[in-house]
């Protein structure tokens, strides 16, 4: 018996269910007090097809709320369903269509019911890539998208012009380890973020390969190895090549919540999403492990520069094309000497080149462990402060000034940098002193004239600037004393374990770019030219700038002295010449900062972030993530506060929601606090969504 109300005298009531696999909707009668799986039973048993089903895959989505009722135990009043609600029955786990770093696509079932950080999860799993943390996955942006903001909107942007920049939920960061907020799994979308309704792209209309994964196919795929995409399809069908600052900024939009399921978010099954390195802050990079991972992470940084969303200079880009060209040589001679059958043996061949087998690489391994942790425990580390101390010339730009420089005797010790008249006067009258965690630090290198320049720019509260220009005259200064600032600008010292490990590589980058310079091939003894279109690893603005038969001779002088390097040595060495360059890694966003006026630009990169200029790119201000004491992020009005060293920031984001400032900084500190002993290392997902879910 029912009431006229249509519920039923004993408090039920008929609850519209859906099921999209069978194209039907059903009636249930359900009372308030129902537990989500008592429904998921009643459903069950109400689908009667005749043949038994298994219904063990399928749960419970709520299209009007845009979330998952997962908690079994959780009654339908507590839920907030009534009568008047539709919900559908619906599989967790479908196909979708994953554009890998390397522009292939591979089809993959995929649980849409968890957390976007857990499918990565699973999905790196299946392509046997170690470290997840460092991935992430986003929409395909129209190229429109590039043109307009994504973040709060003009409307929003008024109502909260003049408040909202006091309050919200406050997330603690101190040096002593305290944590950050708390995460919270399928929660509804906060007021002020940005539209989940994006459109994913159409995978069906790009011509690429598709495969499905139903294991752990990594191998099988050949993803340690180059797809063979053309750049000209790469350049008009998938990737977005930005003009300027801001649509560098607007190409961050597109990233998903990693704490929130893809239904949640707008994606559905078959779908084509990316997956991409996310945070540049690599982790054990070791090529006898990872020959997928290094070829992925070798690929994006490729294409990142052949669409022009990292800048370098020409000698650069031409050291960077002669390591890609020796890659090619050698996946091809892989392939024309080897049977498919022979593949297989030839990957395991290669990834224990130069170990007489896989227990001594593994002894080996560990015992570079050990060192690296009884190096950081050495009685001198604590007695002793390593400094760099030498006569050199510098300048102090001034307007109107002549370029004139003088000579100094400089010494870095600890994070601080002192300049005086000469050696006699050292610990007495400085001309110059500077602490370094409050500089930029970039770099110019001409080979031709010999000139290699650290520029230090220096802010102070009030947002003067000042440089100091240092000259040095050989690579092995430039390389102590550039990785030694860089190192002081992230709030580290050379007593740092990694300082003569990137010595060595900046000085190992610095020689075969000297190579660059030379404008006629000089052949090593034997050395057979490869024949290769420099189209193919040559940024277009690149080319513009010289003929094509010039840039193969250029390439090629560099290229005969990598010629005995195999493929993952220079996949490997493409990455570190790339970590060298002066913007790469850095994720943009277009910001206002409280009491200013106009809009400035955001970098974050992986260990600092810093205040740009809109339109040169210019740093203004940087913070080092050690320097923040605590942030906050009031979610209804899209303001992202922080504190470093006392001074209060609050700044709002136009380009993407502030939830992916929020997770870039809560990724960049959990990588960071990555334990240095590569031994036993596992991922915390708890932690990590503590640090970047920013919710309670």
């Amino acid at each position: 018996m029912t009431s006229s109300t249509g519920g039923g005298y004993d408090g039920s009531w008929d609850l519209t269910v859906t099921v999209p696999s069978l194209e039907t909707t059903k009636t249930v009668k359900v009372k308030g007090s129902l537990h989500i799986g008592g429904l998921l039973l009643k459903i069950s048993e109400t689908l009667q097809t005749g043949e038994k089903e298994d219904w063990s895959d399928y749960a419970i989505w709520w299209p009007e709320r845009n979330a998952w009722l997962l908690r079994t135990r959780s009654t339908l009043d507590q839920c907030g369903v009534q009568g008047g609600s539709v919900l559908e029955f619906i599989r967790m786990h479908q196909e979708l269509h994953f554009y890998l770093p390397d522009l292939r696509v591979v089809k993959l079932r995929t649980n849409f019911s968890v957390s976007v950080f857990r499918v990565v999860i699973q999905v790196c799993k299946k392509l046997d890539i170690r470290y997840p943390e460092e991935l992430s996955i986003s929409r395909k942006l129209d190229r429109s998208e590039l043109k307009r903001n994504q973040g709060v909107s003009a409307v929003r942007r008024a109502k909260t012009s003049t408040s909202g920049l006091e309050g919200g939920r406050k997330n603690s960061l101190s040096p002593n380890g305290s944590e950050l907020g708390g995460g919270r799994r399928g929660s509804v979308t906060p007021a002020g973020t940005i539209d989940r309704g994006l459109k994913p792209f159409d995978a069906g209309a790009f011509s690429v390969s598709t495969h499905s994964l139903d294991g752990q196919l990594g191998g099988d795929l050949e993803l340690g190895n180059n797809p063979g995409i053309s750049v000209q399809e790469a350049l008009q069908s998938i990737l977005h090549c930005p003009k300027n600052y801001v649509e560098k900024a607007r190409l961050n939009a597109g990233w998903l919540d990693s704490s929130r399921s893809l239904m949640e978010q707008g994606i559905r099954a078959e779908d084509a999403v990316l997956l991409r390195v996310k945070f540049y802050y690599f982790y054990d990079l070791n090529p006898k492990f990872d020959r997928v991972r290094i070829n992925q992470i070798y690929q994006q940084m490729r294409w990142s520069l052949m669409c022009g969303e990292y800048g370098c200079t020409d000698d650069e880009m031409l050291l960077l094309a002669a390591l890609q060209v020796q890659v090619d040589e050698e996946m091809r001679r892989r392939k024309k000497s080897l049977g498919a059958e022979d593949k297989e043996m030839e990957d395991e061949r290669e990834d224990e080149e130069g170990d007489e087998g896989g227990v001594e690489a593994a002894l080996d391994s560990l015992q570079d462990a050990l060192d690296r942790s009884s190096l950081s425990r050495r009685p001198s580390d604590i007695t002793k402060v390593p400094q760099l101390q030498d006569l050199l010339s510098y300048y102090r730009p001034k307007k109107l000034g002549l370029k004139s420089y003088k000579k100094g005797y400089f010494v870095l010790r600890d994070l601080a940098l002192s300049v005086y008249k000469n050696e006699s006067k050292v610990n007495q009258e400085t001309k110059f002193h500077q602490d370094l965690t409050k500089c930029e630090v970039s770099q110019t290198t001409n080979f031709a004239r010999k000139e290699f320049l650290i520029k230090l720019l220096i802010s102070d509260l009030n947002e003067t600037k000042k440089e100091l220009i240092i000259r040095l005259d050989s690579t092995e200064k430039y390389a102590k004393w550039l990785v030694a600032f860089r190192l002081a600008t992230k709030g580290r010292t050379m007593a740092d374990s990694g300082y003569e490990e990137d010595v060595e590589s900046l000085k190992s980058v610095l020689n075969l770019q000297r190579m660059s310079t030379k404008q006629t091939r000089q052949s090593s003894s034997g050395y057979d030219s490869p024949k290769f279109d420099p189209e193919s690893c040559l940024a277009p603005r690149i080319l513009k700038k010289m003929s094509a038969q010039e840039a193969v001779n250029r390439i090629s002088a560099i290229h005969s002295h990598v010629t005995r390097m195999s493929v993952r040595e220079a996949q490997m060495e493409y990455i570190r010449a790339w970590q060298q360059l002066p913007e790469t890694g850095n994720a943009y966003f277009v910001v206002k900062f409280q009491n200013q006026k106009k809009e400035e630009l955001l970098a974050i990169s992986p260990d600092h972030m810093a205040r740009l200029d809109i339109h040169t790119g210019e740093p203004l201000r940087t913070w080092t993530y050690t320097a923040v004491e605590n942030w906050s992020v009031n979610w209804d009005t899209c303001h992202v506060h922080l504190q470093v060293n006392g001074e209060k920031l609050a700044l709002q984001c136009y380009t993407a929601d502030c939830k992916v400032i929020h997770e870039f900084i809560g990724a960049y500190i959990f990588l960071m606090l990555r334990s240095s002993d590569k031994g036993g290392q596992e991922l915390d997902e708890e932690y990590f969504q503590k640090l970047t879910g920013g919710r309670d």
